[in-house]
C-alpha cells in the first residue's frame, strides 16, 4: 500500500506508472490484465494506450490539471508533508 500511495506524489512517478501500463499491454497483456496489476481501471489503461499510439511518449506526461488552486503556499505544503512523514505511524499504522 505504501508503494501504491507513492505513485501520485510526483509527475515523474505518474509518467512512469503510465509507461509501465503501456509497456505491459505492448508485451501482450490485455488492458484488463495490466490494469489489475497496476491497480487501474481497464478503461484507463485503454486511454493510456490510445494516447501513446496517437502522440507518443509526451502524451503520457502530466498535462495541465484543472481544479481549484491551492490556498496553501509551497512552504506550507512542504511543512505538512514533513510532519506527516515524521508521524506516519499514527496515520498509517499498518504500513
Amino acid at each position: 500500500m505504501a508503494i501504491r500511495n507513492e505513485i501520485p506524489r510526483s509527475e515523474e512517478s505518474r509518467y512512469d506508472h503510465r509507461l509501465h501500463g503501456v509497456f505491459l499491454v505492448s508485451e501482450g497483456m490485455s488492458c484488463y490484465e495490466a490494469g489489475r496489476i497496476l491497480c487501474e481501471d481497464s478503461r484507463t489503461m485503454e486511454r493510456w494506450v490510445m494516447r501513446f499510439n496517437e502522440k507518443g511518449f509526451n502524451d503520457l506526461r502530466e498535462g495541465k490539471r484543472s481544479g481549484r488552486p491551492s490556498e496553501l503556499t509551497p512552504q506550507q505544503i512542504d511543512t505538512i508533508s514533513a510532519d506527516l512523514k515524521a508521524h506516519s505511524q499514527y496515520f498509517f499504522p499498518f504500513t
